[in-house]
């Protein structure tokens, strides 16, 4: 090819639009009549933000589109497209979502792609590619006549705009963004940048928490540890409502009916039906002694087996901040002295309401039910597999005797190939943790150590005593594999048992 014709080509190609190449620019986008992009505006974009799975824009059962609820605004920023000087000109126009949604419905070229071209200069759009509902992108092909010109005073367009309903199906941001081509090459160097347009969450607010206040078993009565004591009998709480436009403020429960906008702000004629919620609550740990209450009704769950359900309807906790508690109480013909209780709790949030992603479900470590008393921490024991030994002294200089004395064994190391003993012994398998004499001792070296645990290289110990720790002093000693000793004292941890 000849330089001539080079040169002639290329200024073929800088003819098909005005201006010099820079970029394609989303400048703003509507979500439901709600700004939520404007290049122009000087406050910061906001996305929306709902609170579901929901259709957002036309319904799906119109064809035609008189209002602009999900407008994206692609502008060409080199300036206003021309048509092909004797002919017409096509050029292809793409919109791209991503993220949890999809089209509501089949595009109308003719309807939800609209341009800013004026009297004079009407183009035809057809849809190339794409469009249909459940999908993600388009391909519009846009005919210019040749009357469409570009330059200051011309009346080509240059403003892009589709309005397109979208069913949002998940959690995630969704994002847009837009491009235009001609002949295969693309105008303003490809893609504009992507703009977000929705924000969605959950529409179920969901926690589980452990209970901050001491719950134990108490010392009170002939047979101690038969009634519950403390602060109080809740050991947990999980909440589960609906978000909603007055009590979470960020997000629009946008279920049914139909959106207006005021200010900005869309209400919606008829939110999710509270009664659509529930919570399907499992509590393992020992529960054969005691009664579980569930749930925000407080109804009583009796417990026979080592776990418990609570199904019923959270209707009303919808905008309520109000946790559900978890409590434990003691059934009324217990006798037997109980040892300290660990729970944990699973949550399964279910819902009729079809436009809800559900959250997973959590599974909570409750507030362990403890022995009131004196709490001893001794770290770092020696058994008898290890070379070191260790002995526990615990006096009792008043001049009454204590209760009974459990002693707990956590996380016990042992040689490999040796059988697990047990982690709690009490006074039916040493006698000896019967009872502290006023002005005795308990010792509790090797030979205790194996009758109550087996054989172990080290451990930690929990010492509880049904006694308040006045007067109660409690020392360790170590002696090594080479003769060292060393002593430690050991102080009272808690009044009423926290393990």
């Amino acid at each position: 090819m000849s330089m001539k014709k080079i040169l002639m080509a290329a200024a073929a190609v800088t003819a098909l639009t005005a201006g010099s190449a820079g970029a394609a620019t989303i400048t703003k986008a509507l979500v439901s009549n709600v700004t939520v992009y404007d290049s122009a505006a000087s406050t910061t974009s906001t996305p929306y933000k709902i609170a579901s799975e929901t259709k957002i824009g036309t319904s799906g059962t119109n064809t035609t589109n008189t209002t602009a609820e999900n407008k994206v605004t692609l502008k060409v920023d080199q300036g206003k497209l021309a048509g092909g000087g004797s002919t017409s000109k096509d050029y292809t126009v793409t919109f791209t979502f991503a993220g949890p949604a999809q089209l509501q419905r089949d595009l109308v070229p003719g309807t939800d792609f609209t341009t800013d071209a004026q009297s004079g200069c009407v183009p035809s759009a057809t849809i190339q590619s794409g469009g249909l509902a459940k999908g993600k992108t388009v391909d519009i092909l846009m005919s210019l006549p040749s009357g469409c010109t570009t330059g200051a005073s011309g009346i080509g367009p240059q403003n892009l705009s589709l309005d397109a309903p979208l069913t949002v199906t998940g959690i995630g941001d969704v994002t847009v963004t837009a491009k235009v081509s001609t002949g295969g090459t693309s105008i303003d160097n490809g893609e504009a940048t992507a703009r977000t347009l929705i924000t969605n969450t959950s529409g179920i607010s969901f926690t589980t928490d452990t209970d901050t206040k001491t719950t134990f078993w108490a010392l009170a009565g002939t047979t101690p540890y038969t009634s519950l004591g403390g602060a109080d009998a809740t050991i947990g709480t999980y909440t589960l409502k609906y978000a909603s436009t007055g009590s979470d403020g960020a997000y629009v429960a946008a279920s049914r009916g139909t959106g207006t906008s005021t200010s900005g702000v869309t209400t919606w004629s008829n939110q999710f039906d509270q009664q659509d919620l529930k919570a399907d609550v499992s509590i393992s740990g020992d529960v054969t002694a005691t009664t579980l209450k569930l749930g925000a009704s407080g109804s009583t769950t009796n417990m026979t087996k080592n776990s418990a359900k609570d199904t019923s309807s959270r209707t009303g906790v919808g905008n309520s901040n109000t946790a559900n508690i978890v409590e434990i109480v003691a059934v009324s013909d217990l006798t037997k002295s109980q040892s300290s209780l660990s729970y944990t709790m699973t949550v399964t949030p279910t819902t009729t309401a079809s436009t809800f992603t559900i959250p997973a479900a959590k599974t909570q470590t409750l507030q362990t039910v403890g022995l009131e008393g004196t709490n001893f921490n001794v770290p770092w024991v020696a058994g008898s597999q290890s070379p070191s030994s260790t002995v526990i002294r615990i006096a009792n200089n008043g001049t009454t005797d204590s209760g009974v004395v459990t002693v707990m064994i956590k996380s016990p190391i042992r040689n490999e190939g040796t059988t697990a003993g047990a982690t709690t012994c009490t006074s039916s398998t040493l006698s000896s943790l019967g009872k502290i004499a006023a002005g005795g001792e308990l010792l509790l070296g090797a030979t205790e150590l194996k009758s109550c645990f087996g054989d172990f290289k080290r451990g930690d110990l929990i010492v509880t005593i049904q006694g308040a720790k006045t007067n109660l002093t409690a020392k360790a000693r170590l002696t090594t594999a080479s003769g060292q000793i060393s002593e430690t004292s050991i102080g009272g941890l808690n009044e009423f048992g926290a393990y």
